[in-house]
């Protein structure tokens, strides 16, 4: 058996008809001349369109079946090229192909047929009314022979042509159809309810755009600082609600103790300390700070501020702050202001009585009147803290300007 490449029908038949002519008139009587009539031409390869409707709708699905007929048999094996026929790799344009499946082979005698199907649709409105043909197809295969000693020959690539087919498309819609509606179910109940929340986005949007500018202008204000010649540094000021903080929690420490064994010399120096501190907060004056190595004694006047940072540990704070600058600061100010002259009174009252028992000449305590001048130290020593509390004590220095301390 020999075989050839494919040509066109008619051809294939006078082919077939004159060797199989040839064979039976001149073939002699003796076993060569049966041998040669043996030697038949015939296609390695035939295919052919099939689809499941002659005319389709805009839109409509329809399949397209490929089938190929090739020769199978021991010595001669005809092997299509799968790769190029799959439903990834298939191209029908002006037909969209919107799936397809590929059955397994089936054998009949020395044929074995080979199908793909194909599924398409035409969704071009400039094809209504139309015999679309499909583009035109080819399929590559090879013939592989087997010699004498089981030796395998592979042929190379040829090429068959598929016969031409074409496709009615109809009308877009059925012709039974009464309306056209839309499938989706959006409606302005929907439209609303996206703009809403694209509404909600672009706040979103903007606040986070904001916060990034914001976040950006202190990175640059840090760089900007940090690449300003400075002088040697110096020691770290702690803020004025951090020592109206100390003030406050000294003097409370100190009525505890007195609460729990009474008045004695260094207590009454304590809280003159921690008194006249809150004095200078409550008079907008700085305090003194200085770094200390190690923890001083109770009756030198300073209070400790224990800090987080590595190179100051210890901070020794206090005030020079008297009663009678607490009076001329009274003296200024304007008869509107009752409630801040009630309390710098208050606190003048206070540190003259640990005053009179801290320097006077009388060794006697009356507690009676030192109990009252601590509780006055410490409700004055808290105020001072919640004014300085930020950012009450920003606005407080922003809007300055109606009433001004005189500065020591």
């Amino acid at each position: 058996m020999r075989m050839r490449p494919p040509r066109p029908s008619c051809c294939r038949q006078l082919s077939f008809a004159v060797w199989l002519t040839f064979g039976l008139l001149g073939a002699p009587a003796s076993g060569q001349g049966l041998a040669a009539t043996e030697s038949i031409e015939i296609d390695p390869i035939r295919c052919w369109w099939r689809t499941s409707t002659g005319a389709v709708r805009s839109g409509e699905t329809f399949l397209l079946v490929l089938t190929c007929a090739v020769v199978d048999i021991d010595d001669v094996q005809v092997i299509p090229d799968d790769t190029r026929l799959g439903v990834a790799v298939m191209q029908f344009a002006p037909f969209e192909v919107v799936g397809g499946t590929h059955p397994a082979d089936l054998r009949a005698g020395q044929r074995r047929f080979v199908q793909y199907r194909y599924t398409l649709r035409a969704i071009n409105p400039d094809l209504i009314g139309n015999d679309i043909p499909l583009p035109r197809t080819e399929v590559h295969y090879r013939i592989n022979s087997r010699m004498p000693g089981n030796a395998a020959l592979e042929g190379r690539d040829l090429t068959y042509l598929l016969p031409p087919h074409t496709v009615r498309v109809l009308s877009m819609v059925p012709e039974e159809a009464e309306d056209i509606r839309d499938s989706t179910g959006a409606d302005f109940g929907r439209v609303e309810a996206l703009t809403s929340r694209a509404g909600v986005l672009d706040v979103v949007a903007l606040t986070l755009m904001a916060l990034g500018v914001l976040a950006a202008g202190m990175a640059a204000v840090g760089v900007v600082r940090n690449m300003r010649p400075q002088a040697s540094p110096g020691p770290r000021l702690a803020s004025a609600f951090t020592i109206a903080r100390l003030a406050t929690r000294e003097l409370s420490d100190v009525q505890q103790e007195v609460t729990a064994d009474g008045w004695t010399d260094a207590r009454v120096g304590r809280a003159l300390a921690a008194g006249r501190i809150v004095a200078a907060c409550a008079l907008n004056r700085a305090v003194a700070q200085q770094p200390l190595s190690s923890p001083a004694g109770d009756n030198d006047g300073r209070l400790l501020l224990r800090r987080l940072n590595r190179r100051q540990r210890l901070t020794g704070v206090s005030s020079a702050v008297t009663p009678g600058d607490i009076g001329r600061a009274i003296d200024r100010l304007p008869d509107s202001a009752t409630d801040r002259r009630g309390s710098l009174q208050a606190l003048r009252s206070a540190l003259v009585a640990f005053r009179e028992v801290q320097y006077g000449r009388t060794t006697e305590m009356d507690r009676a009147a030192l109990d009252a001048a601590l509780a006055e130290a410490i409700d004055q020593a808290r105020r001072a803290q919640h004014d300085r509390m930020w950012p009450r004590d920003a606005i407080r220095r922003w809007t300055a300007g109606t009433e001004v301390e005189a500065q020591a």
